[in-house]
Formats: C-alpha cells, sequence, structure tokens
C-alpha cells in the first residue's frame, strides 16, 4: 500500500513473509492465492521462480471495487449516503489531478463544449465536468459515464 513494490519485483519467500508478518506459513500462501486471484501477483517455478508484482489492470480493479460496492450496500453495511459522501471526494481528487494535468488542447476544448448548445435536459455543468474528465483521464470518464447513462436508464423506468 505504501508503493514501495515494483512491476515485476519478486516478493519475498513464504517463510520470510511469515517471520516478517508473525503469521503462519498457510496464512501467508492464502494471502497469496487471494492476490493472485485478483491478479495483483503471479507465481512461477523452478530455480528462476517465485511470487512476482504484477501490473495492476485498472479496469479489473474498478470492476472489483464496484462489486464490492454493490455487495456492501445489498448487505446493509454502507448506504447510499455514505457512497454520494465517497463519489464526491474522489471526484475533487480527480479534478485535482485533471487540472494538473490538462494542457492548452484541453481548455480549448472545454471552452468550446461550454460554447455548444445544451441539448434538452441536459445539465450543463455535468456535461462538462464528465467530458473535461474523460479527456484527461479515459478511464475515469468511461466510468463516470456509464454511471450516467445507468442512472439515466434508471430515471426513465420509474
Amino acid at each position: 500500500m505504501e508503493g514501495r513494490l515494483k512491476v515485476d519485483e519478486r516478493l519475498p519467500t513464504e517463510e520470510n513473509l511469515a517471520k516478517r508478518f508473525g503469521i503462519s506459513r498457510p496464512t501467508v500462501r492464502e494471502a497469496l492465492k487471494f492476490l493472485a486471484a485478483q491478479s495483483l501477483v503471479r507465481s512461477r517455478r523452478g530455480p528462476s521462480g517465485g511470487t512476482f508484482v504484477n501490473r495492476p489492470n485498472l479496469k479489473e480493479q474498478w470492476s472489483s471495487v464496484a462489486d464490492a460496492m454493490t455487495l456492501m450496500v445489498s448487505v446493509g453495511e454502507i448506504g447510499l449516503t455514505e457512497i454520494t459522501e465517497v463519489r464526491d471526494e474522489v471526484g475533487l481528487i480527480c479534478f485535482r489531478f485533471a487540472a494538473e494535468r490538462r494542457d492548452d488542447t484541453h481548455l480549448a476544448e472545454m471552452k468550446k463544449e461550454l460554447e455548444t448548445p445544451i441539448r434538452s435536459g441536459e445539465k450543463p455543468r455535468r456535461r462538462c465536468r464528465y467530458r473535461s474528465l474523460e479527456r484527461t483521464n479515459p478511464p475515469l470518464g468511461e466510468k463516470n459515464a456509464d454511471a450516467q447513462r445507468q442512472r439515466r436508464e434508471r430515471d426513465q423506468m420509474t
């Protein structure tokens, strides 16, 4: 979690991890299986083998977070109010990153977007916000666009 592990770096042996964390080797083995199931590590046998760090796949991680949140809501562990609060906080972080990583072409696109007539029923503030995110961080924009589309479809059903 501290960002000290590098992609393709070999992890210490099960025995060393067990000693380091004061846990049993079977516990370490289960933890490594769990990480492997999330494609965060991979194991290789043989003299040059071991357990190695994988590059996280953003799409898989998004899906994992969404699944966990859906489960937590369905069992009443967290409510929609907490999800909204988290979404707002994450949004602020994303906007800061978007602002830090923007260039003149992003600003020109945003200006053009603001000057484009608003379609019936569209909220201008959201349109600009999600499209600007889309351009500076495509995976975030895709997720927000999907969430917006799902919300609109759900609203139309009611």
